[in-house]
């Protein structure tokens, strides 16, 4: 029996020695794919790092030249000087606004009046729409300001018709007819220009008048006073 016993140990040992060595064999390939993996997280956090980064400073200067743009704007639209600058925070309250009068800095949601929001809201609204180019709706704009603060957006929505035309359009409705009379003498200066082989008035006003049950005439204003009447 003592000859069993010995091969039976035998075979036991040369099975627990080659499982030994297998499973040495399978842990050396999972600390070696652990440490790949580890790598490969380690160069994707840094990949993520450096696109965060490389995001926020791209995102920070461009709202940054938007702020610039946006300050240039709201101070054209005041008659009178109601604070030295709009602009960003700095870090990150790059996506706030702030308003700065000397040494003091102000919270345009706070301590702006409704018309001082509105002229911000306005100033970010042109600023962007030159910057993405096309054509932009613009619903009773002036419903807040006095009529020296009226002066100054007349005077941004000419500059920005003359410089941005051939990129951009905007369509304002109003029931103001003084606000539309005060256009035309804004704009009845400017002329034409020559886009896509074709004379187009720097400005068109047309009035709506009429309902649904009886119809709806247009009549274009400016910049000649032709009547047509549309169903």
């Amino acid at each position: 029996m003592w000859p069993v016993r010995e091969n039976s140990i035998g075979a036991l040992r040369s099975a627990a020695t080659q499982g030994q060595d297998w499973l040495d064999a399978v842990l050396g390939d999972t600390e070696r794919r652990v440490r790949r993996l580890r790598s490969r997280i380690r160069a994707a956090d840094a990949a993520i790092e450096a696109i965060t980064e490389h995001y926020s400073t791209q995102s920070r200067n461009q709202v940054h030249a938007l702020g610039r743009a946006v300050n240039i704007l709201f101070s054209r639209m005041h008659a009178n000087r109601v604070v030295d600058y709009v602009d960003l925070g700095d870090d990150s309250e790059f996506l706030r606004w702030f308003a700065r009068a000397g040494t003091e800095r102000f919270d345009p949601q706070k301590e702006f009046s409704q018309g001082q929001r509105q002229d911000l809201a306005l100033a970010i609204f042109l600023a962007r729409a030159r910057g993405l180019g096309g054509t932009f709706f613009l619903d009773e704009p002036m419903s807040h300001f006095d009529d020296l603060n009226r002066v100054g957006l007349l005077d941004v929505l000419r500059v920005i018709a003359v410089q941005s035309h051939a990129t951009m359009n905007l369509v304002i409705t109003t029931a103001n007819r003084a606000f539309a009379r005060h256009m035309i003498e804004k704009f009845s200066r400017l002329g034409s220009v020559r886009l896509r082989e074709e004379d187009v008035p720097m400005l068109r006003v047309l009035e709506l008048a009429g309902n649904v049950r009886s119809g709806v005439g247009l009549n274009v204003v400016f910049p000649s006073f032709k009547a047509s009447a549309v169903a």
